[in-house]
């Protein structure tokens, strides 16, 4: 069967309807999609407003990490000074897809100043490469889950998706 082409685009898709339903409901910020160069949300919670860029990905292996480079960070941090909003990312991680077993779907939300602090200062799950660590990581591997998923800076949702058990008889 031949790869669908539109899957990128479609996960892209959900990541950003998905981090939209999780500010609007469980924050109750109001929420739009702007779909712009360096942000793909607003958001307020009636003080403080925060352009979001969302960065989803679906992991086959276990390597699950996603780079958020100087380039993606000037152009969030230019969208949101244009607005006089926060910037802030936030990463939806999926698990590796399979029928036979549940799938967590994990989101992260962090505003980009808190997120290159915690680089700096080495928090397990969140680096840098490049000359001046321009380019950061973050981590979502099993090791750096504890400490991503509750550390006072990072928002963190897991949404499971449940396997369906198959019976045998009939």
């Amino acid at each position: 069967m031949k790869n669908n082409d539109r899957l990128p685009k479609q996960l892209g898709d959900f990541g950003e309807q998905l981090v939209m339903f999780i500010i609007g409901r469980l924050y109750k910020h109001r929420v739009a999609y702007v779909d712009h160069v360096g942000a793909d949300l607003i958001a307020t919670d009636g003080e403080k407003k925060y352009a979001i860029s969302v960065k989803s990905r679906i992991f086959t292996t276990d390597g699950p990490q996603q780079p958020f480079d100087e380039n993606q960070q000037n152009k969030l941090r230019d969208f949101a000074k244009s607005f006089g909003l926060i910037p802030t990312v936030a990463f939806v991680f999926i698990d590796k897809i399979c029928r036979d077993s549940d799938i967590n779907i994990d989101i992260y939300i962090i505003e980009l100043d808190d997120f290159v602090k915690l680089a700096a200062s080495g928090v397990k799950g969140i680096t840098t490469t490049g000359i001046n660590g321009q380019k950061l990581h973050f981590s979502n591997a099993p090791k750096n889950q504890d400490v991503l998923q509750n550390h006072k800076l990072i928002n963190f949702h897991r949404l499971v998706l449940k396997a369906k058990c198959v019976s045998e008889e009939k």
